[in-house]
């Protein structure tokens, strides 16, 4: 990419602003700029503007911008000074975690950590009120029993992890069934007893982060209590194997009652060993809209529905939460290569007697 710029009619002045085409290329030029010309050239360029590569002039009339998207090199000609060279530089790829251990460890008791942790398949219902309801049939320990029953308060840390049952615990089924009545009568969709399992819905108000080692199945809308730039709730799924959008089906491959209409889901969603998925997605009629919002990583890209024939399954309506920019959920950067974190987060009331 050749920047050229100047002021027209006067090449040997210093640009009264400076043009570049994205934020890091111009840090980048700001740095290389404060090493060459000093301090003093560099007060006399007070902002920064940007502008994309039209190939024509800048709207504001002051500086032409020359574009050439075939050269490697990037160079920056200052009048009166030298061409700067800024060569692209490889970084490592960031790739995703083995595993959501990390996380687990946040609800060691033992270590004086606050997390909740439950056995096997869990039930999940959040409540709009900043409170959950939880049913975990294998999850005995004396240690996290104020985590099971109905509206509780969230964890303090704000971490939830739903672990397979330990070797050394017993835990039976009935039928081909979990514990939690997953599936529904004809659903031919398989699940397994003794497997971390996390079937979720509500509306959150708080910020919370729940991981399981095996799935995550939203079973129904999964919304925050406020939404927008403004809001303070903030959601984190995060499963070793496969998120999942519910969606029974029986051996003629039906739709099964009550069916997943236009399923809503606000979330930061990692399905780190497999996708982010709707179950049975090519059976059955269509659903209407999936729509989510806050940002989907997965190993792999999962279906959603079908176009073919009649169609099935859902449509998309996914939006990005700019909030993720800056913020993320509980513990949801602790245990990946991110070069940032937030350690602490809390809401607390505005002190009184400060001016208007």
């Amino acid at each position: 990419m050749l920047l050229n710029w100047g002021r027209r009619g006067s090449s040997k002045r210093p640009p009264a602003a400076l043009i570049l085409f994205d934020q890091a290329f111009a840090e980048n030029v700001r740095d290389r700029l404060g090493a060459v010309a000093g301090t003093k050239f560099l007060q006399n360029v007070p902002q920064v503007r940007l502008h994309r590569a039209r190939g024509e002039d800048d709207p504001g009339g002051d500086f032409p911008i020359r574009a050439s998207t075939r050269q490697l090199e990037q160079d920056v000609k200052l009048s009166g000074c030298e061409t700067l060279k800024l060569q692209p530089q490889a970084v490592p790829l960031l790739t995703l975690p083995t595993s959501n251990s990390a996380i687990k460890a946040e609800t060691d008791r033992s270590a004086g950590k606050t997390g909740c942790l439950y056995n096997g398949p869990t039930r999940i219902v959040l409540n709009a009120s900043g409170t959950m309801t939880v049913t975990s049939p294998f999850t005995t320990s004396a240690s996290y029993a104020s985590c099971v029953g109905s509206n509780l308060a969230l964890p303090t840390n704000g971490v939830i992890y739903v672990q397979n049952v330990p070797t050394g615990q017993s835990a039976s089924c009935s039928g081909s069934g979990n514990a939690i009545g997953y599936p529904i009568s004809g659903d031919i969709t398989g699940y397994q007893c003794r497997v971390g399992d996390v079937f979720l819905s509500g509306t959150l108000r708080g910020r919370l982060t729940i991981a399981a080692e095996n799935n995550i199945v939203v079973v129904a809308n999964t919304t925050y209590s406020t939404s927008g730039a403004a809001s303070n709730d903030m959601l984190g799924l995060i499963a070793n194997q496969f998120v999942q959008v519910y969606h029974p089906v029986n051996s003629s491959g039906t739709n099964l009652s009550p069916t997943f209409q236009n399923p809503q889901i606000q979330a930061a969603i990692l399905a780190l060993g497999h996708s982010f998925i709707v179950q049975n997605y090519n059976r059955g009629a269509t659903l209407g809209t999936l729509a989510v919002t806050g940002v989907i990583a997965q190993k792999w890209r999962g279906p959603v529905g079908t176009s073919g024939g009649s169609g099935t399954g859902y449509l998309k309506n996914y939006n990005y939460d700019s909030r993720l920019q800056y913020a993320s959920p509980p513990y949801a950067a602790a245990f990946s290569q991110a070069g940032f974190r937030v350690n602490q987060w809390a809401e607390i009331a505005n002190p009184t007697g400060l001016p208007a």
